[in-house]
């Protein structure tokens, strides 16, 4: 059930990440960015808002991908370990 919910997790996650990457190395203006900008597929749902404190679209989107990757290699094969909730929830 937990890998299961992270894959999910970790989906959301990529899939923020490449709307902020597509948005290009621009500052955002603010703390809360849309992660999807103006985009209409995503208008929707306002733009998909997300927080950050990297003041980069392109690196918040590539930081987003590389934590949504680990989260979901990390619930799939080493999650049941000892400590392997824990290091999960740090994540």
């Amino acid at each position: 059930m937990v890998s299961a919910f992270s894959i999910f997790l970790g989906l959301g996650g990529i899939e923020h990440g490449i709307g902020e990457i597509l948005q290009g190395k621009i500052a955002p203006s603010g703390i809360v960015i849309k992660s999807w900008g103006e985009s209409k597929l995503f208008s929707i749902l306002a733009g998909e808002p997300a927080m950050t404190i990297i003041p980069n679209f392109l690196i918040t989107g590539v930081l987003a991908i590389i934590v949504s990757l680990s989260i979901m290699v990390w619930a799939v094969a080493f999650v049941q370990r000892k400590n392997g909730g824990l290091i999960l929830i740090l994540l």
